[in-house]
């Protein structure tokens, strides 16, 4: 069980470790699998704004006109598009960043609810970014871009993801390592701390566990301590106990 951790002055990734926390207490303590329970967020309700804002806002269009079609197709040529050129990679690292960072910031904007065109679209960025020679890649910065394409690929296919449990293993290791790089002197801070978030929202935590990769968990949050020691002097650090 984790005891509340208090941390002045909070680094970004306090809160997103604190609902990890919260997560792992529950998990630990309901005793039963779970697969993710979780839903992408959903843009924030207009219903409280006031009047005089509200009739001032276009009425959005649906799915169906004819712009938002398009839109939807140009989105889903680019994923496509960009799925293909990772599955036979011939890139330098400068060009292979660019690469992914491109597919990440694409998969960002896409909501949960797939069309069957959005979904094939997707196929063969999943296929390629499972293979080892990205999740075992030796640059620092292209593991935690391929980190985090997949992350948003697990929010994008929540509850049931793309992969099978040896697969998912290989991803939550790789995922874990990239915390390592929570460092805001680390040139993939920012990435880091995305993963971290995505990780919160989804509770990628939970099915960690359901897959028995309990020392993954450990890891992950010795990377929290370690991050909180270096970089957090005044911080309250949370103390542990078995439950």
């Amino acid at each position: 069980m984790v005891n509340t951790l208090i941390l002045n002055p909070s680094p970004p990734y306090v809160l997103a470790v604190l609902s990890l926390s919260s997560d792992l207490d529950s998990k630990i303590k309901a005793h039963r699998c779970r697969r993710f329970h979780c839903r992408t967020p959903l843009p924030p309700s207009t219903t409280t704004s006031s009047p005089r804002i509200l009739s001032r806002r276009r009425t959005p269009r649906s799915f169906s006109h004819p712009v938002c079609i398009e839109k939807i197709r140009d989105a889903s040529e680019q994923l496509m598009d960009m799925g293909k050129r990772l599955i036979f990679p011939i890139y330098s690292v400068g060009e292979l960043l660019r690469l992914l960072d491109g597919l990440a910031y694409n998969l960002t904007k896409v909501w949960q609810a797939l069309s069957q065109s959005m979904q094939d679209a997707l196929r063969p960025a999943m296929r390629a970014l499972i293979a080892l020679e990205f999740l075992k890649y030796l640059n620092t910065n292209v593991r935690v871009s391929v980190a985090s394409c997949i992350c948003e690929i697990l929010r994008i296919t929540a509850p049931t993801p793309p992969y099978n449990d040896k697969q998912l293993k290989e991803v939550f290791q790789l995922i874990v390592t990239t915390f390592g790089a929570l460092s805001p002197e680390s040139i993939c801070y920012f990435k880091s701390l995305s993963i971290l978030e995505n990780v919160a929202k989804t509770r990628l935590c939970l099915e960690i566990l359901d897959l028995e990769c309990d020392a993954l968990v450990i890891e992950m949050f010795q990377h929290f301590l370690t991050v909180a020691k270096f970089h957090c002097p005044n911080a309250t650090l949370p103390t542990w106990k078995q439950s």
